[in-house]
């Protein structure tokens, strides 16, 4: 009877050491990241002059992209929008398979300001539970809230550092942030990607000992038309 006892406890033991491990490996993954840190809040819109303008549609996972005008696209196939949630011993990737975007482009396609809708029933993750406890109460509430938006107001540059300022309104709260942004000029375009982290809590999301904070990634390209692609 000790014997059982002594290896049912060395097991929590394990358990509970591999859990913890894992917990630190997620919050070391996430301190690498730049935060998307609260801004003060302002109305005031870009100035910049828009030259081009891209809808952005995903429909039922399917990217689909249309310039409504100006010489610039986005490259549908380049396209990527993820989050990654993290609780102890694991985590879980997941995305939004339905959204309207309107992308602002200046004279030399850097965008300028983005308007973004997503459809939160439309979440799908790695895990079917998952999927189905993110609609509920607790997290995105879909059942009160018909969408989450991100209204990108205007791009700041600082030398190499670029910062997005946008209003991300999720379950009725809006907070404007200032998101850390990379673009890389390529031959075959302007890259531009996110790769950041929030904290759920700021939106009325919380969940046992799932993490507050959550990391966001988003990537395209735009290109110039006439240019090979």
């Amino acid at each position: 009877m000790k014997t059982i006892v002594i290896i049912i406890v060395a097991l929590a033991l394990i358990g509970g050491g591999y859990l913890f491990i894992m917990d630190q490996r997620n919050k070391a993954t996430l301190s690498t990241l730049e935060e998307a840190k609260e801004v003060e809040s302002t109305a005031t819109t870009s100035s910049a002059t828009v030259a081009s303008q891209v809808v952005i549609n995903r429909t039922n996972g399917e990217w689909d992209t249309n310039s409504t005008g100006g010489n610039y696209g986005i490259v549908a196939s380049e396209l990527k929008f993820e989050f990654t949630g993290y609780k102890p011993g694991g985590q879980h990737v997941g995305t939004f398979n339905n959204l309207v975007a309107t992308v602002s482009l200046d004279a030399m396609g850097n965008p300028i300001a983005t308007e973004i809708t997503i459809d939160p029933k439309s979440v799908q993750t790695d895990a079917a539970g998952v999927t189905g406890h993110l609609q509920k109460k607790e997290f995105f509430d879909t059942e009160t809230f018909a969408d989450v938006k991100v209204n990108i107001k205007e791009i700041q540059k600082e030398g190499a550092n670029v910062k997005a300022i946008a209003d991300l309104t999720i379950k009725g709260v809006t907070k404007t942030l200032a998101i850390p942004v990379t673009v890389t000029k390529t031959e075959a375009g302007t890259k531009f990607e996110v790769d950041t982290r929030i904290k759920i809590s700021d939106y009325g999301m919380a969940y046992g000992p799932v993490q507050d904070e959550v990391r966001v990634t988003l990537s395209g390209l735009v290109f110039e038309f006439g240019m090979g692609n």
